[in-house]
């Protein structure tokens, strides 16, 4: 007999068939009051339940780097000490058998018991995303939140590590117009980092990984960079060549600018995916940032003429 891990199945197909028909099967007290920061509201005249996943001030393992940030919508630089919240609605319904065939048209195990496929709606910063799940419900069994809810939850408890930045010509040295400079980051910060979200008999684990760091440089250009880094080894690195990786020349001074810096900040990009109670799944990017002040100065060449004396 499978397990009920395995016959949770996502759901690829529309969801539109048979809504019309969907049946409630969320009593007011199939998932109770608060559990882990997740709420759920029903009662007998909704169609389902709504079900919110609120941060209760975990952390997730992994190192945090130069200050903490808490998982946020995608597309937005997060703030150091923030938090958010990922609403997720969803509603539990009899599939009609339309949507049973979608899922694969699985056996039912033994035992009394009913289909339910759960319809969920992520809504955050980058919009809607909706998903379906579709497990066996034993009679009597207690009712299992959605794992697209617990993923919720364990992305807000994400604490993310801001780009931490080093370079050559170094920090609080000024950078040189026509002089490469190296840009990189460490790479013990440059490592997935994960959290769980669980109640009983279900858990959900999200794990962010840094994917690409991008760099708006002060001077009106921008470069992106596929990973962490080269850095620069002071007598084997060549300091008139560019980084192979990431890096910039600058072609103007920054005497023009706001107090003669240029702001530089770094985007770190990070992928999410999650996966826990039979369901797998991706959320929007998250970004964390860090911004630097670097002074860029023109070098003179002075030519001297030698002597014989």
């Amino acid at each position: 007999m499978p397990s009920p891990a395995i016959r949770r199945l996502m759901l690829s197909a529309s969801l539109a068939t048979g809504a019309a028909s969907a049946v409630a099967l969320c009593a007011p007290t199939a998932i109770a009051g608060d559990q882990s920061g997740i709420t759920a509201s029903c009662s007998s005249g909704q169609s389902g339940c709504t079900v919110t996943a609120q941060d209760p001030g975990g952390s997730a393992t992994g190192g945090t780097g130069n200050g903490g940030v808490k998982g946020s919508g995608a597309g937005s630089s997060s703030q150091a000490g923030g938090s958010a919240s990922s609403p997720v609605s969803c509603t539990d319904i009899t599939p009609t058998s339309a949507q049973l065939v979608a899922f694969g048209s699985p056996s039912p195990p033994s035992g009394k018991g009913h289909w339910v496929m759960a319809v969920c709606t992520l809504t955050n910063g980058a919009g809607q995303i909706n998903n379906a799940t579709l497990h066996w419900q034993a009679n009597g069994a207690p009712v299992l939140p959605d794992p697209a809810v617990l993923a919720a939850q364990a992305e807000s408890k994400l604490v993310l590590a801001k780009p931490v930045v080093d370079s050559s010509p170094a920090a609080g040295v000024p950078q040189v117009v026509q002089l490469p400079t190296w840009t990189w980051m460490p790479k013990a910060l440059w490592t997935p980092i994960s959290a769980t979200a669980a109640v009983p008999g279900e858990s959900v684990t999200a794990t962010t990984t840094p994917v690409s760091l991008s760099f708006s440089w002060g001077d009106g250009t921008s470069s992106t960079c596929q990973g962490p880094g080269t850095p620069y080894v002071s007598g084997s690195s060549d300091p008139s060549a560019p980084s192979p990786t990431c890096g910039h020349t600058f072609h103007v001074t920054s005497a023009a600018a706001p107090s003669q810096q240029f702001p530089v900040t770094a985007t770190l990009i990070w992928n999410v995916a999650w996966a826990g109670g039979g369901a797998t799944g991706t959320f929007p990017d998250l970004t964390t940032t860090t911004t630097v002040h670097w002074t860029v100065e023109q070098v003179q060449s002075v030519l001297v003429q030698g002597g014989t004396g």
